[in-house]
């Protein structure tokens, strides 16, 4: 009896051992194979800054990751001409790398055509082992990797750390976050006032004689944090951050042309850089166009013998403003009094000398 007794126990212990290692096996398999409902993360991967990328884009640095981090490639949407590396646990007859279609669709062994297009690779794993596990698979795993971003990209180019071309991976991607994911500004790169970058859009108005380009300040992007500055960025978008900015001066000054723009430049030094005025220029009668971030052309008047007597501000100059001095009448008038009269004074001797050359020939 005692032996029988220890028997059962050991009988029990052992079920009770291969029960708990059942339900754990199965717990495991089940947290794998049902995703939970998906909420709102902080996006990972690359795209995951350890600092504020504000700050770091505006001083010039490249933002730190996390070391180990995944690509979040899970939230990008699909689309045409994307190529996806397709894999089925267990099923390597069905491993594709495939193209997506200009119709948005693939062609995927045993279910023929699916749209993927605006599915994220998320999405698409269980959509596919959805349609392989109705008749041909049971409990398929599938794992997408996007091998090639075709449809949904933007290039970052000119002065940042690291230009090339990004797959936009969210619904909705900002100028900050792709400025943070070209690195930020290069390195060096001197802060000149009124730094501008530009936003060309992939998708112009045809109505349009000239093609749409937003121009935005640096300063009020990075500094202050401008919401209304740090547009969204569009599929075929271009970002160009000109690592050098110029400023144009035209008109009566001695040496009209495109100059760099300096640091903290001002009328007075663009107008110095010009050489100064020309002979004929009038320091009352100048002008400064400016182009606005909304595109708009606004023109200051300046009058430089104010500025000169402290009586007008010495303004700013930003990159693209033209700097125009205009004539003055007076000079011109004058100017063209010393050229008339040194062309009648000419001509008076020119005029003489031959008259005394015939009367001298004509009395020999």
């Amino acid at each position: 009896m005692p032996i029988k007794r220890g028997a059962m126990f050991c009988a029990l212990y052992v079920f009770i051992i291969v029960t708990f290692l059942t339900h754990s096996s199965c717990s495991q398999f089940r947290s794998h194979d049902v995703q939970p409902t998906p909420v709102a993360q902080p996006p990972q991967g690359k795209g995951f800054p350890l600092e504020d990328h504000l700050e770091a884009v505006f001083k010039g640095r490249k933002p730190e990751y996390q070391k180990e981090a995944k690509p979040f490639e899970r939230d990008y949407l699909l689309g045409p001409e994307d190529v996806l590396e397709i894999k089925v646990l267990l099923s390597p007859e069905l491993d594709r790398s495939i193209r997506i279609g200009l119709d948005g669709y693939i062609s995927y062994p045993l279910i023929g055509k699916v749209l993927v297009a605006g599915l994220t690779p998320y999405e698409l794993e269980q959509k596919i082992a959805e349609l392989l596990g109705e008749k041909y698979l049971k409990e398929p795993q599938v794992s997408i990797f996007v091998k090639e971003y075709k449809s949904r990209w933007t290039a970052v180019i000119g002065g940042v750390e690291e230009p090339g071309v990004f797959p936009l991976t969210k619904p909705v991607n900002t100028l900050v976050e792709l400025l943070s994911r070209a690195g930020g500004l290069s390195k060096g790169q001197e802060r000149l006032a009124g730094h501008k970058l530009y936003v060309i859009p992939a998708r112009q108005k045809e109505s349009a004689d000239m093609p749409t380009i937003y121009t935005i300040s640096v300063h009020e992007l990075l500094e202050t944090g401008s919401p209304e500055l740090n547009i969204e960025i569009l599929p075929g978008d271009i970002i160009y951050v000109p690592t050098t900015e110029f400023y144009f001066v035209s008109g009566e000054v001695k040496k009209p042309g495109a100059y760099a723009l300096k640091k903290k430049m001002t009328v007075m030094q663009a107008l110095s850089e010009a050489g100064s005025f020309s002979d004929i220029a009038s320091m009352k009668d100048a002008k400064v166009t400016k182009r606005l971030p909304d595109g708009r052309e606004v023109t200051v008047k300046i009058n430089f013998k104010d500025v000169l007597d402290g009586k007008a501000e010495n303004i700013p100059v930003d990159g693209g403003d033209v700097l125009y001095v205009g004539k003055s009448t007076l000079k011109v008038v004058g100017a063209y009094s010393q050229e008339y009269a040194k062309a009648l004074s000419t001509a008076f001797t020119s005029g003489f000398a031959s008259a005394f050359a015939f009367e001298t020939v004509r009395g020999n």
